[in-house]
């Protein structure tokens, strides 16, 4: 998808009927700039359900998902998230001009919360070397234009994880509940257990702090967290989720994950149902 298009679908989340409740008036600024699962499209279309029932204020910015097109190392109306009070990442090896990096990094160091899908473990890490299983190392090896910065350390600085890899792409995983974090309000309304068809994330060991609510398996490997949280340095939540594939959003249980996570990270009672 070129520039234009994803443009277009990020003005796409005009403000439904705005509901009444604890979110009512919050607002939610969505940083979408991945080319693989599809967020250019579930999230929008999420955004507008918390709209509709919550009454939430969404921005959805939305770079190039063409990894040909150098406008992918640029997040438009970035200057947004300093309104913001809850960002969401959605992105995927991108590097940023230096003064949309120091709005993100300024974001956080003002005791923020966030919330991290899927690819937000290297999401700014354009040149992320990992393992791919069954052979070496490979790299992006670009060369990033001037003036760009990377945020290579953003999966253990901000996410709480270490991010080396995936397992097969393909295989199904099965997300149960550890014993450590039954009764989390995170879990309000989730099943104890449930199948995703994201293929599961190698993002061990968890920095200090940081705990694993829900955890993935696949056979003959061991369990990976695919739902974290987090403290930021100067005390914003952090939810970080491992699972997002554009099927995980026809989930009842991943969506109720997610409109968890919005209550929890904003510091608000997560509702019963």
């Amino acid at each position: 998808m070129l520039w234009a298009a994803a443009a277009l679908i990020a003005l796409q989340g005009a403000p439904a009927q705005a509901a009444a409740g604890p979110l009512a008036g919050r607002k939610v600024v969505f940083l979408i700039a991945e080319n693989e699962y599809r967020a250019w499209q579930t999230l929008p279309a999420f955004g507008e359900r918390l709209e509709r029932q919550e009454g939430v204020r969404c921005e959805y910015l939305v770079s190039s998902t063409d990894d040909k097109d150098t406008n992918r190392f640029f997040i438009p109306r970035m200057e947004k998230v300093g309104g913001a009070d809850l960002v969401v990442v959605f992105a995927r090896r991108r590097a940023l001009p230096a003064a949309q990096m120091a709005i993100l990094r300024a974001y956080l160091d003002s005791g923020l919360p966030l919330i991290g899908i899927r690819t937000a473990s290297h999401a700014f890490d354009a040149n992320m070397a990992v393992a791919r299983k069954g052979g070496g190392p490979t790299a992006a090896n670009l060369t990033l234009p001037a003036g760009l910065d990377e945020w290579k350390t953003f999966d253990r600085d901000v996410l709480g994880c270490s991010y080396h890899g995936h397992y097969e792409p393909g295989v199904e995983t099965v997300v149960t509940t550890p014993p450590s974090s039954r009764g989390h309000p995170l879990l309000r309304g989730v099943p104890a257990s449930f199948r995703s068809p994201s293929w599961l994330y190698e993002v061990q060991p968890l920095a200090p702090g940081a705990q694993a609510v829900l955890l993935g398996e696949i056979p003959g490997k061991p369990p990976e967290p695919v739902l974290i949280t987090n403290t930021g340095k100067q005390g914003g939540r952090i939810v970080y989720t491992t699972l997002g594939h554009w099927e995980d959003f026809d989930q009842p249980a991943f969506r109720r994950v997610l409109v968890n996570s919005v209550f929890w990270a904003l510091g608000l009672e997560v509702p019963e149902s």
